[in-house]
């Protein structure tokens, strides 16, 4: 069959070591980005290219990578070659399957392929000490075998921080033989005595250069040339020479810390490490070395299956250094079971094992996957820094490939879902599949006719979709009371949120986090155990507040900048929280107390730290609008902070930063703003374009704060210089307000006009404010323009009636809503492929928001954010596709937060899982009933357990707290 081809529509835009670490390897394949796993039964006849395009796009998309490049075999053929974005940006040169670049540790496969066949040979003995083949390596406290050095038990040690600047190995350095270019290591201590823990060293594998000459008595590229690439037809496959020219010949590239854009990676010489990383190739290429092993041509079938057994004790530990960089109860599993000679054989989610290896090195990264008793062969390259992220990737897309899984439990779930409408969370084409889910997780999506399950769910019709990720909610946060750390299981629940299909939350945002029974500052620690311990209904990503930083580490007068040692304070705490916590990030408020008195500087220096640990930054703005909430002409001067300035601030951070910046809540409104949401995308989109990893959240409705909460009158003239306590229900805002104008001067009267107009047109103007309720029942559901007409006052003169004659005991005299924000916004903002959804909600109780607490601590973005997302902006507005509304809902927010595991339907996810009736889907609530439930939501799991079960709430306390994954070590 002729191998699957693409055109060379991706034409480039400008702008702008292996994995060695085998901890970083477990981590990342969890990360299962973007694309269906689908059991058909089919093999590649059943894909087009334009499928794995797409596929490809979205990892070039998750690693923000130039370029990605893949190809596949199937039974012995190579039937797609391909990539997207380009290998050089300097030249546009397009990526493809035929681009060559260094294959880092993949290099080692090939290396352990020449030592088998010296086995074969007789000339090499696995457990005979490596000086028998390089006697100038020195002796240690215990023998060192071959066998160690192929299955990383040496001891010796691996690179080590500051080994590779300037002037040292990684300049310019050419070695001439393999002796000289182990001098700079070889007399170093062992890490440990030989065999007695495994820990990854590319400095041992660089000997097995030593054995092949010696054994062979042949050059180690010679014998390579000869007994491998010729044989296998590898043409493009060579050593890494600086003074070689190549065609065809990709660069890897690393991102500006400051600027965020691309950069060369730094030079090399690899002269020191042909065996453990210094070999260049093409994806084509490491697919015919694969076919010929797995043909016989390169080994026979004894050498073969010794090289492929697993050749350690299955508990073997790591090494007590890198013990200590895992949590307790978080060890992953001994390498022992996987730790092949060299190769590791790895389990797909059907269980199907294979041959696989990875390498990254000069800012790229490769992988190849050999499931050699299925016929599948892959291939993937990526050059960027996203090129350590290359394992789950390349086992997504053997996928595709494979036949379907036949093991006896592929037909036994505990939960099956069938004839459903399949719109995974990626983007990508809804397509027909059942999902069989065994406990938390989803072990197979596809055509699972006559399977069996303890629960099958009929989705006929309906869509499925990935559990809901929201980006800004205070489900744990402030709101701890009534939230998640709720005494009542109807607050833990979360039944507000599992009835919209959320089945995560992003919790402690715009700076805030939980407080103790003494109001002081909870620390995340703390917060994540509390809510473990309680139980509770959704799952819950924290985030470190830069309120309660400042709090925690700040005494006397809060309202000024941190100074450098509270920064470092600062620094510290959410350190040991993105580190120890499971902290995604530092989440601000700058428009609150006391955070809007700090400066870029200090939060600068905070996202430094979130930047080093692949957290996120995920600001409230310092303002939303021509001014912040809290600015009142009267008091504040004439030069407040605008949405322009803010915008400007944060950019700021991520261009010195280089960390992951998110837009909450984001809104364009009052004069100057509204309507104008297309220029700030634009803005935005300029910052990505030029390398910034800039992203946006927004809620789909057209007002914000909380429902009743708007008021006219500034807060000096309804409280007369006192504050009432939070709830305190009989403080007289109507008598304060007789004793302020009693004794106002012009002045004063002219100070309450300015502050009155200034906050009607900061909320869109008097057109947009609407009365929800009021003693004078009349006045009801009509807008404050209405009003002014029908009593024949203006603005200032309504306000102070307002409160004079309605309810003494709220301030303004009316519960008020403002829709400050216009729809075209709305849908402007959720356009980009980069704007997530959210509710900026927390958890309500409806039967508790009645009489005097209807529009009291709720929002209609509490009940219907979701469904009104999809049902309303997507499918009625039809301002997107509902696959780009659901992956913005799931897969975005999963990829923003570098969730591994959730925001898709495929094989290996968690079992967060919604089926919609799209037809009924509807979002119930209105500006006057605020606290309704939505309808189609018709089931929803939370880690495979009903939270919503036939339209119905359960109750079940089936969420987890989840932790940051751990961020990529240096090698």
């Amino acid at each position: 069959m002729p191998a699957l081809t693409g055109p060379d529509q991706n034409r480039p835009f400008r702008a702008d070591k292996g994995l060695q670490n085998i901890m970083m390897w477990r981590f990342q394949r969890r990360w299962l980005v973007a694309f269906v796993l689908v059991f058909v039964g089919a093999a590649a006849q059943a894909f087009d290219a334009g499928q794995i395009y797409d596929y490809l796009k979205r990892v070039q998309a998750d690693s923000g990578s130039p370029g990605v490049s893949a190809a596949v075999a199937v039974n012995g053929e190579i039937v797609f070659s391909g990539g997207v974005g380009v290998s050089d940006l300097q030249s546009g040169l397009i990526q493809n399957g035929r681009s060559v670049h260094n294959i880092g540790s993949i290099s080692k496969t090939q290396a352990v392929v020449a030592i088998m066949q010296l086995v074969e040979q007789g000339k090499l003995d696995l457990d005979a000490p490596v000086q028998t083949w390089a006697p100038w390596f020195p002796k240690k406290q215990k023998p060192i075998t071959l066998r160690m050095v192929l299955t990383h038990t040496s001891g010796i040690r691996h690179y080590k921080e500051g080994e590779f600047g300037p002037a040292d190995v990684m300049a310019f350095r050419q070695y001439d033989n393999i002796e000289e270019s182990t001098r700079f290591w070889r007399d170093d201590p062992l890490v440990f005595e030989p065999g007695k823990y495994w820990m990854y060293s590319s400095f041992a594998t660089n000997l097995l250069h030593a054995v092949i000459e010696k054994a062979s008595g042949e050059g180690f590229e010679e014998y390579l040339r000869k007994h491998v690439w010729q044989i296998a037809g590898m043409l493009d496959t060579q050593f890494d020479v600086p003074a070689r020219i190549v065609p065809r010949r990709g660069k890897g590239y690393v991102r500006n810390k400051q600027s965020g854009a691309w950069e060369n990676a730094p030079d090399e010489n690899v002269s020191y490490k042909y065996a453990g990383g210094g070999v260049i190739s093409t994806d084509e290429d490491l697919l015919r070395f694969a076919i010929a092993l797995n043909a016989g041509k390169l080994l026979n079938a004894k050498s073969m299956a010794e090289m492929y057994r697993l050749q350690l004790d299955p508990n073997i530990p790591y090494t007590p250094e890198a013990a200590k960089r895992f949590k307790p109860g978080k060890e992953p599993r001994s390498m022992g079971q996987t730790q092949a000679l060299i190769w590791r054989m790895e389990k797909d989610p059907a269980g199907r094992i294979y041959a696989a290896h990875s390498g990254s090195v000069k800012g790229t990264g490769s992988m190849l996957s050999n499931f050699k008793d299925q016929g599948v062969v892959v291939a993937l390259h990526i050059n960027g820094e996203g090129g350590s992220k290359v394992a789950a990737p390349a086992e997504q897309l053997a996928q595709l490939f494979l036949p379907a899984a036949q093991t006896s439990q592929a037909n036994r779930f505990d939960v099956l879902i069938q004839g459903g409408t399949v719109v995974d969370g990626t983007g990508n084409q809804r397509f027909k599949a059942d999902v069989g889910i065994s406990g938390d997780t989803i072990v197979a999506v596809g055509n699972l006719a006559g399977a069996a399950a303890a629960r099958t769910i009929n989705a006929a019709g309906k869509i499925v979709t990935p559990g809901f990720i929201d980006l800004h909610a205070h489900t744990a946060d402030e709101y701890a009371d009534v939230g998640l750390l709720s005494k009542d299981v109807r607050r833990r629940a979360a039944q507000n949120y599992v009835a919209q299909g959320v089945t995560t939350t992003l919790s402690n945002p715009d700076g805030y986090q939980a407080r103790t029974a003494d109001r002081k500052i909870m620390p995340l620690a703390e917060q994540r155990q509390a809510l473990t311990n309680a139980g509770i209904g959704i799952n819950v990503a924290l985030t470190n507040g830069h309120n309660a930083l400042r709090e925690q580490v700040m005494t006397g007068d809060m309202k000024r900048p941190a100074n450098v040692q509270e920064i470092r304070q600062m620094q510290e705490i959410l350190r040991r929280g993105m580190a120890e916590e499971g902290s995604f990030g530092l989440s601000l408020g700058v428009e609150y107390f006391s955070a809007r008195y700090s400066d870029l500087n200090e939060e600068v220096e905070l996202a430094r730290v979130a930047a080093e640990y692949n957290g996120i930054f995920i600001p409230h703005l310092r303002s939303q609008g021509i001014s912040p909430m809290w600015y009142r002409p009267s008091a504040d001067g004439n030069s407040p902070p605008t949405l322009d300035d803010s915008i400007n601030e944060t950019l700021a951070v991520a261009e010195q930063t280089g960390v992951t910046a998110v837009f909450t809540h984001m809104k364009a409104w009052g004069p100057g703003y509204r309507g104008q949401a297309q220029k700030i995308v634009d803005r935005l989109q300029a910052a990505r374009d030029r390398g910034l990893k800039v992203y946006m959240d927004v809620y789909p409705y057209d007002s914000s704060g909380s429902d009743g909460q708007f008021v006219a009158l500034p807060s000096w003239a309804i409280t007369n210089g006192q504050r009432p306590k939070e709830d305190d229900k009989t403080f007289d805002y109507t008598a304060a307000l007789n004793a302020v104008l009693k004794r106002a001067d012009a002045k004063r009267r002219d100070d309450l006009a300015r502050d009155v107009k200034h906050q009607l047109a900061l909320k869109g103007g008097p057109e947009n404010v609407r009365i929800l309720d009021y003693p004078n029942a009349k006045y009801v559901g009509k807008s404050y323009a209405e009003l002014m007409k029908m009593r024949r006052l203006d603005e200032v003169a309504l306000a102070v009636a307002l409160q004079k004659e309605g309810n003494p005991n709220w301030p303004g005299g009316a519960r008020m809503r403002s829709f400050s924000m216009a729809e075209e916004d709305i849908a402007a903002f959720y356009k980009p492929a980069w704007a997530a959804t959210s509710t900026d909600g927390w958890i309500v109780l409806p039967e508790e928001a009645v009489g005097d607490k209807k529009y009291v601590d709720t929002n209609r973005r509490c009940f219907g954010s979701y469904p009104r997302r999809l049902a309303y902006y997507s499918q009625q507005l039809g301002v997107d596709s509902l696959e780009h509304a659901v992956r913005s809902a799931s897969g975005l927010p999963a990829e923003i937060l570098r969730l591994q595991d959730r925001g898709r339907i495929a094989a290996g996810m968690k079992a967060d899982v919604v089926v919609l009736d799209l037809a009924t889907l509807k979002d119930n609530t209105t500006f006057l009933e605020p606290s309704e439930y939505p309808s189609g939501v018709e089931q929803v799991l939370v880690n495979g357990r009903a939270a919503v079960e036939d339209g119905k709430r359960t109750l079940a306390l089936s969420g987890r707290v989840l932790s940051a994954s751990p961020r990529a070590d240096k090698t």
